[in-house]
């Protein structure tokens, strides 16, 4: 029996296929959107906990020569220390609070999400510890939203590339294991051979690579085939008890 190869119409005219497109995209769009907005907000975790370590890393680093400039009144030196402080652009201003000077360097930012961290300075002297001031560093986070707005817009681009082209590959493999056969059915039952003496068998080519030997596909062939055989059947039958009738 010759296999039946469907001359099939254009891609997007099958409405299950238009169908599984839709909810395909549905999915498929409310997922990335969940995964993404999470990686979102983690990196901005990141970032907020990242600026929190350089805050306290700078403290540290800077504290013991910022104690001794305080200590010996020099004025000079502990500027310089805070001007050093304020070249990373994460910090936006730094002040020392003490009883003896009044130092700052940089603008205090006057948004709504600043991070203020505030040092204590002491320094060893005499066999005990004595307080100098306090170390005040402030940061914004304007840095932290670009960073997230680039890494945002990376990210949703790129998710976007990714879920497209998952969506035209399930698209087009649906179409060939499913659309493509459903088809060829159709038209093979259209066209009455199912009808003709002797009966046609309807055979469709499953000659692909994810081919499993047997699926639903199979069943709805083989139903098709036995209801040739039963109809061929039952007019044979109601041939008969015609001629029986004259």
């Amino acid at each position: 029996m010759p296999v039946i190869h469907y001359q099939g119409r254009k891609v997007f005219s099958s409405p299950l296929s238009r169908q599984y497109l839709t909810w395909t995209i549905l999915f498929g769009a409310t997922l990335s959107l969940i995964i993404t907005t999470a990686e979102i907000y983690d990196y901005y975790l990141g970032l907020r906990y990242d600026l929190n370590h350089t805050l306290d890393r700078i403290s540290t680093t800077y504290l013991s020569a910022l104690s001794r400039s305080l200590w010996e009144y020099n004025e000079v030196q502990a500027q310089l220390i805070l001007d050093g402080i304020t070249l990373d652009e994460r910090v936006m201003a730094v002040e020392i609070n003490s009883d003896t000077l009044m130092l700052s360097s940089g603008v205090v930012p006057t948004g709504d999400v600043i991070i203020k961290s505030d040092v204590p300075v002491y320094i060893r002297a005499s066999g005990k510890n004595n307080y100098l001031g306090d170390l005040v560093l402030y940061a914004d986070l304007d840095w932290a939203f670009r960073q997230v707005y680039q890494f945002a817009t990376t990210r949703l681009l790129s998710n976007l590339v990714k879920s497209i082209s998952l969506l035209l590959f399930g698209f087009f493999a649906f179409r060939m294991l499913v659309n493509k056969h459903l088809e060829t059915i159709s038209h093979f039952v259209a066209s009455g051979k199912t009808l003709r003496v002797p009966v046609e068998k309807l055979e469709i080519d499953r000659n692909t690579f994810a081919y499993a030997g047997w699926d639903e596909i199979d069943d709805v062939v083989s139903a098709v085939n036995q209801l040739g055989y039963e109809l061929q059947h039952h007019i044979g039958k109601v041939v008969t008890m015609m001629r029986e009738a004259e």
